[in-house]
């Protein structure tokens, strides 16, 4: 094979495997009954295939270590934790969708999976001072934050695929405006893989994520997000823009709720604002189509746009971020509250 054609081999194979797997893995998933559960904080009411993790988390580590394999690198801290990591997350989700884990016990290997890239990246052989040491626990509980935003948001048709197609491909062009080809390569074969499957998840649904697809997505980006803060020059602003969406709808969200229950865990709601427009619309495919135009003409451009003016990342992201806030809390929690009245 000629390696030039080998990265777009790859990306092919991610998109045709996960879109072909998904047909079988669909069918045995309601055999062996891995279906949503309707429930009250539910959109979907019916019973949909689920636990898509199972095909997409292997397809899309198995075609990264051969991309390693087949190009000559060698295995890497990155790659490591990149198939340790979010493995050991996606086998602990999975048995959470079959039997139903603790929310405490799956919150105890969210920080286990940190601690692992604190340890695989060798974070504390770089001499940090109180301020690194600072900003490294602040940036691991944003990684928690986001890691459990795209599980909270794996309730809408279409919705985390879509997102993560934008996500991936965004990040792959700035990591080829990086020269971090490799990165970028890896990237895209998990942006194929997404592409696959959202023909799949596109309404009407046939099969979701489920925990351990919904937790590897989020725990996959974690490792790009640690790695490149601390080993690359892209600016920390940019993922804080790219992922802001997901990132302000849970802290808004679960904020409300922790105030108005005095809990976070437990609270059976719906509140997200992607669960109030499915509930006033009927429309399970509208969260996704907002959420695709809101990428094209907002989140994205202000990434690359940070990248672009590092120097002002903090004024750029706070310009950004509060439209996000508003939209999190008056079309979530303020609507559901005045649903209520009405």
């Amino acid at each position: 094979m000629n390696f030039s054609f080998l990265p777009a081999f790859l990306i092919f194979i991610s998109f045709s495997l996960s879109f072909l797997l998904i047909f079988p893995f669909e069918r045995i998933a309601k055999k062996i009954s891995l279906v949503s559960i309707p429930h009250e904080g539910g959109m979907r009411q019916d019973q949909v295939s689920t636990s898509a993790g199972i095909i997409f988390g292997p397809l899309t580590l198995i075609l990264s270590f051969a991309y390693y394999f087949l190009s000559g690198f060698q295995i890497d801290s990155f790659l490591i934790s990149l198939s340790a990591g979010t493995g050991i997350l996606l086998i602990i989700n999975l048995f959470d969708d079959i039997s139903g884990l603790s929310d405490y016990f799956r919150l105890f290997f969210q920080f286990v999976f940190i601690f692992l890239l604190w340890c695989f990246f060798e974070i504390f052989n770089l001499n940090l001072n109180s301020i690194d040491i600072f900003l490294l626990v602040f940036i691991s509980l944003g990684l928690i934050i986001l890691i459990n935003s795209f599980n909270f948001i794996d309730g809408a048709d279409g919705l985390i695929a879509s997102n993560s197609f934008f996500f991936s491909i965004t990040l792959s062009a700035i990591y080829l405006l990086e020269n971090q080809l490799s990165l970028a390569i890896i990237m895209l074969i998990f942006f194929g893989a997404n592409l696959g499957f959202l023909f799949h998840n596109w309404e009407p649904a046939k099969i979701f994520m489920g925990d351990s697809g919904a937790i590897f997505h989020g725990s996959y980006f974690a490792v790009f997000i640690f790695y490149s803060i601390y080993f690359t020059d892209i600016p920390i602003y940019c993922f804080a823009i790219l992922f802001s969406a997901f990132l302000i709808e849970t802290i808004v969200v679960k904020t409300y709720i922790l105030l108005k229950f005095g809990k976070v865990f437990k609270v059976s709601h719906k509140f997200h604002s992607y669960q109030q427009e499915i509930i006033i619309t009927h429309n399970h495919s509208r969260p996704a189509k907002i959420s695709i135009i809101f990428n094209l003409f907002w989140i994205i451009p202000f990434t690359f746009l940070c990248y672009f003016k590092p120097n002002y990342g903090f004024l750029i992201t706070t310009f950004a971020s509060l439209p996000l806030i508003f939209i999190s809390y008056y079309f979530g929690p303020a609507r559901a509250e005045r649903m209520k009245t009405k």
